[in-house]
């Protein structure tokens, strides 16, 4: 008897937790390219109130992984907030099936890399009401190369790679070669040179992103290095 009335208490939990939830972000996950050129890249999702009662939201913001350099900002109904701030500072009011914006901003400073955002909203007196929504930002492409005359060879090599790589430049055109890793932090920086080795043999094996850069900083090509592990 005791374990029926368990199993009803159990489900009676559940029929409410599910009748209680009724805030809703679309999409659930966002994917979103990062060009870390930009000022400015928007994830974009909305938050709904699927009742037929007005709600009071307040969200949370919770940055996952990001690169150093980068700035995230949320923008809802209210305004656009700072990126230092991780609560809503004011509540969203939603009326009956309605909406808000709930958007992710990502501030890249010229950095390349990856980041994973999440922004819980909740019901004001309702922690039952909850929903999260995740926010995927990638540079891995949409960065913006520079095309010059006459087409330059520009590459990398050898790729993949156990100790060093080398620069072949036709045309002089690179001016610094910068590495970063996967999340975007900035590992190393060497002035480029021609048929010149660049060490990487203290860097972890892994996948890391190469900017060749012109004398004036602008991206010339950005290639993937495939770091090996030393062999013993």
């Amino acid at each position: 008897m005791k374990h029926r009335l368990l199993f009803f208490l159990v489900v009676n939990i559940f029929v409410l937790r599910g009748y209680s939830q009724t805030l809703t972000i679309t999409p659930g996950i966002v994917n979103t390219s990062v060009n870390p050129d930009s000022f400015e890249v928007k994830g974009k999702a909305t938050l709904k109130n699927t009742s037929a009662q007005t709600k009071r939201v307040v969200w949370q913001r919770n940055i996952i992984s990001k690169p150093s350099a980068w700035q995230v900002l949320v923008c809802d109904i209210n305004q656009c907030w700072t990126s230092g701030v991780s609560v809503s500072p004011d509540t969203i009011v939603l009326a009956p099936n309605g909406t808000s914006n709930l958007d992710v901003y990502i501030r890249p400073s010229g950095a390349s890399g990856a980041a994973t955002v999440e922004l819980k909203a909740t019901e004001v007196g309702n922690a039952t009401n909850t929903v999260t929504g995740r926010y995927l930002f990638t540079s891995s492409t949409g960065i913006k190369e520079y095309t010059y005359k006459g087409s330059p060879s520009v590459r990398i090599y050898p790729n993949p790679t156990t100790d060093y790589f080398m620069l072949s430049d036709d045309n002089d055109v690179v001016e610094r070669v910068i590495v970063y890793n996967i999340i975007g932090r900035q590992v190393k920086s060497y002035k480029a040179v021609n048929n010149t080795k660049y060490s990487v043999n203290d860097l972890p094996e892994g996948i890391y992103v190469i900017r060749l850069q012109n004398a004036n900083g602008m991206t010339v090509k950005t290639i993937r290095l495939n770091k090996s592990k030393v062999k013993a």
